[in-house]
């Protein structure tokens, strides 16, 4: 639940009704798996009684986020959403770079946005809560790139509210010309990825950590 992955699983159905060619990849574990697959089940189903009771159980939304949110998905839409579930490190590598953005909706203060440098050492944008330990990532990116910055910082308390809009506003970002179009995408994520070797990777902060 401290991930914000419930909540982000509402918002599906508004952003697919603006970007309909939209895939989601929820990848994770924890004990509360069965409830976000039971709410995508019930979002197939236009079943809003499902949906409330697998978010509240799992802690995940309330019931006025569900009722202000919830719209059923065709079964096209929700075969667009898939949960792995865990994926070791060798498996993520070979999935995170085939991502357009990566979504971390976290409401718990993280130590460090470990998830977020991950996501830039693929060349992957990340859409981060601006809180704790994410905030590093995102002022790291800000000194250097702050446009980018802008596209990452997700605001905690409304990030159910702005967060189909920011994700609209990424992807528009990215592919300017369409998603035929590459050249941008594939620009940033160069851009990103030297951002993350240069102050996240363990060169940097060995070389910080040893006397002059």
């Amino acid at each position: 639940p401290a991930k914000g992955v419930g909540e982000l699983m509402l918002t599906v159905p508004a952003m697919l009704s603006r970007i309909p060619r939209a895939r989601f990849v929820f990848v994770g574990f924890g004990t509360y798996r069965e409830h976000l697959e039971g709410m995508l089940q019930g979002l197939r189903a236009g079943d809003n009684r499902t949906v409330t009771a697998c978010a509240e159980a799992g802690r995940f939304a309330e019931e006025a986020e569900v009722d202000r949110w919830f719209r059923p998905l065709t079964t096209a839409e929700a075969n667009r959403v898939t949960i792995t579930g865990m994926l070791d490190h060798a498996t993520l590598s070979q999935l995170l770079p085939m991502a357009s953005v990566s979504i971390v909706p976290s409401k718990w203060p993280e130590a460090f946005g470990m998830v977020a440098v991950e996501a830039m050492a693929a060349g992957v944008l990340p859409i981060c809560s601006y809180h704790a330990g994410l905030c590093d990532v995102v002022d790291a990116v800000y000194s250097e790139m702050p446009e980018l910055a802008a596209l990452m910082r997700l605001d905690r308390k409304r990030f159910v509210d702005k967060l189909p809009g920011q994700v609209h506003a990424a992807l528009t970002y990215l592919y300017p010309s369409g998603y035929g179009d590459q050249s941008r995408r594939q620009a940033v994520s160069r851009q990103l990825r030297a951002l993350a070797v240069k102050d996240f990777s363990w060169d940097h902060i060995a070389g910080q950590l040893l006397p002059k």
